[in-house]
């Protein structure tokens, strides 16, 4: 496939693709989080290991390196923060798209959508104290807003 030779369907509306895209990353909120601490978790373990069996180590085709333990170590660590700076660069947008909300939209962005990823209306409507079409009303006025403000800044 080569996209630069692709052409833009007549039916394609980008503002309705940008609004699912935005309900979509804040639905994977929770995604990105656990993925951001699997490899914190890997992080530390990496961090916290015992040192063992001295700095040289044996390569599969039989030659020797000797980069030290704390070498390999820094190395391990850099790829994962690496890995994780995808994460946390989601992570930081849906906490900026989150302060562009109303405090109202907040609270059933943060139950309703992230949590509940829009299914159980009724457990979240009990959890936060808001009828159900409040909370798909405010769902649609919160991803609009931050549509309008992300069109702002486009």
């Amino acid at each position: 496939m080569n996209w630069r030779n692709d052409t833009i369907p007549r039916e394609f509306d980008a503002n309705e693709q940008l609004k699912e895209h935005v309900k979509g990353e804040l639905m994977n909120y929770y995604l990105y989080l656990g993925k951001w601490k699997e490899l914190e978790e890997n992080k530390n373990r990496i961090r916290n290991r015992s040192i063992g069996s001295g700095s040289i180590i044996q390569m599969p085709d039989g030659n020797s390196s000797n980069d030290s333990v704390q070498h390999r170590i820094a190395i391990e660590i850099a790829t994962i923060e690496q890995q994780q700076k995808i994460f946390v660069d989601k992570l930081e947008k849906i906490c900026r798209w989150m302060d562009m909300l109303t405090l109202s939209q907040y609270k059933i962005v943060r139950v309703y959508v992230m949590r509940y990823r829009c299914k159980n209306a009724k457990v979240a409507s009990d959890e936060i104290g808001y009828e159900k079409d409040t909370l798909y009303q405010y769902t649609i006025d919160a991803v609009d807003r931050i549509v309008s403000k992300i069109n702002k800044i486009l």
